[in-house]
């Protein structure tokens, strides 16, 4: 066999590639600078968290309120109330000019109970409204001579005398007003209740009642 037939029967030998190494590099100084070419990236926008509402335009604007309060009425154009009239007014009319004969019930039913106090009040207001009422002063005389025996009864005798047992310094405790305490300062253990009722210039009914309220008191006693 020939020699160029041997060399047929072998297969054709491939080059081989050139590898990263044997790429010639350029001279640098050792920096390797990268340029990005491409399209500019856009940013998501900002997402708001659960509690930032984004603001609504429309409530950004002034809103005319619903309702305006009106400036209050003055009292002068206001017109006056019309007079009473009909059966409500026959009612106050008549409560008017029946209070004395108020007076009068009141000042027997008082009577009757044995409330002397009550219905010596009570003869006093009508005899301020008719001193001509002869009822009223019948009552008015007897329930001043119940009361004074009343309140005898309750300080013993008229020749009882009176002596102060509160100390000087507990007397503006005792609230008394200006006829109790000038009753006060009279009773210095020798007058008597009887000799009281002269000294006082009281009548005798308030200066016996004023005489009890200091027992009560215990503002003094009664030897």
């Amino acid at each position: 066999m020939a020699e160029g037939d041997g060399d047929d029967s072998k297969p054709p030998r491939r080059r081989r590639a050139s590898s990263s190494d044997s790429i010639p590099l350029p001279a640098s100084s050792g920096r390797i600078t990268t340029e990005l070419v491409g399209p500019m990236l856009r940013l998501p926008d900002e997402s708001h968290d659960g509690f930032q509402v984004p603001a609504d335009p429309e409530d950004l604007t002034l809103r005319r309120p619903s309702r305006v309060s009106e400036p209050p009425a003055d009292v002068s154009s206001i017109p006056p109330a019309p007079p009473q009239s009909g059966a409500l007014g026959l009612v106050e009319r008549s409560s008017i000019t029946s209070s004395g004969l108020d007076f009068v019930a009141e000042m027997r039913e008082r009577f009757d109970l044995d409330d002397f106090t009550g219905a010596l009040r009570a003869a006093e207001l009508l005899l301020g409204r008719d001193p001509e009422n002869e009822e009223a002063h019948r009552v008015s005389e007897t329930c001043r001579e119940r009361l004074q025996q009343l309140y005898i009864a309750r300080l013993g005798s008229l020749q009882a005398r009176a002596q102060v047992v509160v100390k000087p310094s507990e007397i503006r405790w005792l609230g008394l007003d200006h006829r109790a305490g000038f009753l006060l300062s009279r009773i210095d253990g020798t007058h008597t209740v009887e000799e009281l009722l002269a000294v006082s210039g009281m009548p005798a009914l308030e200066t016996l009642k004023t005489l009890v309220d200091l027992l009560l008191a215990e503002a003094i006693r009664l030897d």
